[in-house]
C-alpha cells in the first residue's frame, strides 16, 4: 500500500492553497514539507523543480465526476480536459499550479 504521493512544486504555500481548495481539507507540516492527509493517504509536496507527475482520483459514481469537474471549473482549475465517457468509465482530466495532471474518473 502507498503511503505518500511526493510532488515537487515550485512554491509550496501557492501549491497548498490550490490543493487546500481542491479537496477542501487542511494542510500540515510534514518534516518542513507541506502535506494532506486524506483517505489513509498523504500528499505531500517539497520545494524543488522535477518532472510533472499524475495523479489518479478514483470516484465512485459517474455523477461524482461531473460535480468534481464543475466544482473545480468554478474554482478556475486548469481543466484540459471535459468528462468523456470512454471504455474504462468517466473521466477528466486537470493540471495543478506546476502542470502535475490530475485524473479524475470512476470505473
Amino acid at each position: 500500500m502507498t503511503d505518500a504521493i511526493i510532488l515537487n512544486v515550485r512554491d509550496p504555500q501557492k501549491s497548498a492553497a490550490f490543493y487546500a481548495g481542491l479537496l477542501n481539507i487542511e494542510a500540515e507540516n510534514d518534516d518542513g514539507a507541506v502535506a494532506f492527509r486524506f483517505g489513509g493517504q498523504r500528499l505531500r509536496l517539497c520545494a524543488g523543480e522535477g518532472r510533472a507527475h499524475e495523479i489518479g482520483i478514483r470516484l465512485r459514481h459517474e455523477a461524482a465526476v461531473i460535480s468534481t469537474y464543475e466544482h473545480w471549473w468554478d474554482k478556475g482549475v486548469r481543466l484540459t480536459q471535459i468528462p468523456t465517457r470512454g471504455v474504462n468509465g468517466m473521466d477528466f482530466w486537470a493540471e495543478d499550479p506546476d502542470g502535475h495532471r490530475l485524473h479524475v474518473f470512476c470505473a
